[in-house]
């Protein structure tokens, strides 16, 4: 079980995220409105952790509490890699740094892992939902906002990488 028809894909352009798109998420996939209303519940958190994982080969991580809900390695490359980026000696090791896992009022539960590798910090987050019906209506809420996102990401990235953008063309 776990991560199936939506499983982590490296070769996606990710659009950045920051604050805007960070609350963004938070207002689209209701998870704010659970915590305005009460309805979270911390199952799990592990704080100032230093766990270092497998360089090049790592593990699957599963959440303690929410059984089928895992990160797999794919992700962890990902981190390393990037993190890697530009470093000529040795890329250095993933690090666990901190954990936690939330139940937003029974209709969604998430697992958020914050890993640090070459100063630089990753945050992971790995959801389910509960009600497919309900699945369906926030996936769309979510989806749809964040596919916008990523198509102007896209569209000002590719604006800033071509030499002819601004430029007049003649007739």
């Amino acid at each position: 079980n776990g991560l199936t028809s939506v499983d982590y894909n490296s070769e996606t352009h990710l659009f950045p995220m920051n604050i805007w798109s960070y609350y963004s998420l938070v207002i689209f996939s209701l998870t704010g409105l659970c915590s305005l209303l009460g309805k979270t519940r911390l199952l799990e958190v592990s704080g100032d952790l230093e766990i270092q994982l497998s360089k090049g080969n790592p593990e699957t991580l599963y959440s303690n509490v929410l059984c089928d809900l895992r990160i797999p390695p794919k992700v962890i490359k990902y981190i390393e890699e990037r993190s890697s980026e530009g470093i000529v000696s040795d890329p250095g090791f993933v690090v666990l740094r901190r954990r936690f896992e939330f139940d937003f009022g029974g209709f969604l539960s998430v697992m958020m892992l914050h890993f640090s590798c070459n100063d630089r910090q990753s945050l992971v987050e790995v959801y389910r939902i509960e009600n497919s019906a309900l699945g369906t209506l926030v996936g769309l809420l979510v989806n749809k906002p964040l596919s916008l996102l990523r198509t102007l990401s896209l569209r000002q990235k590719k604006g800033a990488n071509d030499p002819n953008a601004g430029e007049k063309k003649e007739k």
